[in-house]
């Protein structure tokens, strides 16, 4: 039977020869549950804060703001021999990105899975727990600043149960892909996955609506601000927000004049950058 998530036991990883046990250890399962909290407030890059890690048994919390060997992470993560679960893993395979150079290999989403067995689309982890194990899982700690430290005994049991039920969860789906004969499509389905998932254009709603012209215009964009905000580690909307640079492409600027009558456009950005964002605009 399944612990409910303030009696979920966990164990505290952070040591490198802890990890390297722990990562050894879990090879000799057929899969782990993976989730991982991060904070991403005023950076573009995921500033990773807890790695999750459980099987049907154990549950483990991984401290990566002291753990400097990362290699047995990455090696487990990346093996062929165990399978990696995780629930709308789009961020996750972000901050694996940026803090291991490396994703998840063998691998399945079961938002992803969770949509091909007719369970439902787009399905919330609290929603999945609570169809299949009937268990309701509180939200308590959504919110948490993850960089702090120690965190509370109330963060280490939600953190817990991210991946304490998801491990529980996939016996079940697995069960009942493999009945219905799709288990190797999931899989496929999950490993086409992409790191941050449609990309910022897809928040542009509205998109589909500007002529050609105008489209491309607002991808050019997207694509300068995208750059800057890596290079800089800032988030898009520190470069500049959405709403002026949908409106750029709307209007076409050809001169600073012009820029300046743009809803949302800083003075400080058109000194600095203007010519850059008019060099684009006319390309």
């Amino acid at each position: 039977m399944v612990q409910e998530p303030s009696k979920t036991r966990w164990i505290w990883v952070d040591s490198d020869h802890q990890v390297t046990q722990l990562c050894e250890e879990i090879s000799c399962n057929g899969a782990v549950a993976v989730d991982t909290e991060f904070r991403r407030r005023d950076t573009f890059f995921p500033q990773v804060a807890l790695l999750q890690l459980a099987t049907t048994e154990h549950c483990w919390l991984l401290d990566p703001l002291v753990i400097r060997d990362v290699a047995p992470i990455k090696q487990l993560l990346v093996s062929p021999n165990v399978v990696k679960v995780l629930h709308s893993a789009s961020e996750d395979l972000e901050v694996f990105a940026h803090w291991l150079g490396a994703g998840p290999t063998h691998w399945v989403d079961t938002q992803k899975a969770a949509a091909m067995l007719n369970l439902g689309f787009g399905l919330s982890y609290r929603a999945l727990i609570q169809q299949l194990l009937g268990t309701e899982l509180a939200k308590d700690e959504t919110n948490s600043d993850w960089l702090a430290r120690p965190l509370s005994p109330s963060q280490c049991d939600y953190a817990a149960a991210d991946v304490t039920f998801l491990a529980a969860c996939w016996p079940v789906m697995e069960q009942m892909a493999a009945q219905r004969g799709i288990l190797d499509w999931i899989y496929l389905e999950s490993a086409a996955k992409t790191i941050g998932g449609k990309g910022p254009l897809a928040k542009f709603k509205s998109a589909w609506k500007l002529p050609p012209t105008q489209l491309a215009t607002l991808q050019a964009l997207i694509d300068w601000r995208e750059a800057h905000a890596r290079q800089k580690d800032k988030p898009r909307s520190w470069i500049l927000a959405d709403k002026a640079l949908f409106e750029l492409a709307q209007r076409m600027p050809e001169s600073s004049h012009q820029l300046a009558g743009i809803d949302g456009m800083p003075s400080s950005m058109i000194r600095r950058h203007g010519k850059a964002l008019l060099d684009v605009i006319a390309k």
